[in-house]
């Protein structure tokens, strides 16, 4: 159940969700607020990330009166509150800390700052190293640690022991270090090549040569078409001639049954293909969500969850 991480422990603890497994470090006021499992994940530290808009920072000392974007339900802004409380003892100016959208992840933050919108953040080591491969303009500093030797972990209500027990064996055998453990790491949070850049010059050319088409149904069915481009980009990678092994075709991935359904003509071509996945967004949300009371974004959102 995706909630923004400002909401993350109060929903946990409403009883909407059992685990919070988020990349959370383990910090006092957190576990103020919820219990921890034994870390999946040890010794992490948390760097300054500069962009190509960013100002020269080569220490700590050189942060102070220096702008950094933060989420403040994150353990990084607890590290740059503890930055500030130092350098308010040493008579410095403090780290101007900007509140960043809780609904923004690392990623997001790390492809604003290659993009040079932001001046700074901080981020894990492990996540900088793996979304550099995918940003080549950001430029991680490893020797601005605001953190280091953090644990990583899943969290629960307080007052669950069963259930950390449960968790603790599980973490066991899967954590950083196990066969699996390892095995994991290197295949999620080393090796980016499943991962692409949505705004490098080529996979814009071909956001570019479909934009009119998305333009088209979204107004004709009255659907967001950006987040159907989106959508066809994380179903294709925008590519038409994509094939899935349980025969879905095109840029939308619409299986030819579907396609006949619809009626919008050959969808192994370009136009009827974005028509047949924007209609049937269209049908779906008039099927399930006509008469609930929910924006349009959020009907396409839920639209979203059943694929």
């Amino acid at each position: 159940m995706p909630v923004s991480r400002d909401n993350l422990f109060i929903a946990l603890n409403e009883g909407k969700g059992d685990i919070a497994a988020a990349n959370l470090t383990i910090t006092p006021s957190r576990e103020a607020q919820v219990d921890f499992a034994q870390p999946l994940y040890s010794n992490v530290k948390e760097l300054l990330i500069s962009g190509p808009a960013s100002p020269k920072v080569d220490s700590l000392e050189q942060l102070s009166g220096q702008t950094v974007f933060v989420r403040r339900s994150s353990s990084y802004y607890d590290s740059l509150q503890a930055l500030n409380a130092r350098f308010a003892g040493e008579s410095r100016p403090p780290v101007i800390l900007e509140a960043a959208p809780e609904a923004l992840e690392d990623e997001d933050l790390l492809e604003m700052l290659n993009a040079g919108l932001i001046p700074l953040i901080v981020v894990d080591q492990h996540k900088a190293l793996f979304w550099k491969q995918v940003f080549p303009k950001i430029q991680v500093h490893d020797n601005v640690v605001l953190r280091d030797g953090g644990d990583i972990a899943w969290a629960v209500r307080k007052d669950s022991p069963q259930l950390l027990t449960v968790l603790n064996n599980f973490v066991k055998k899967n954590r950083q270090g196990t066969t699996l453990g390892n095995t994991l790491l290197l295949r999620y949070l080393k090796n980016a090549k499943y991962v692409k850049n949505a705004a490098a010059n080529k996979e814009r050319r071909k956001f570019l040569a479909m934009v009119d088409v998305f333009r088209k149904y979204g107004d004709r069915y009255d659907v967001d078409w950006l987040l159907m481009a989106a959508q066809g980009y994380q179903e294709s990678r925008l590519n038409q001639s994509v094939r899935s092994h349980v025969g879905a075709i095109g840029v939308m991935q619409v299986m030819p049954s579907t396609g006949k359904e619809l009626k919008v003509g050959d969808i192994k071509q370009l136009d009827p293909n974005i028509h047949a996945g924007v209609k049937y967004m269209r049908w779906m949300m008039d099927r399930y969500y006509a008469d609930e009371p929910m924006t349009r974004l959020d009907k396409t959102l839920f639209y979203l969850c059943l694929l």
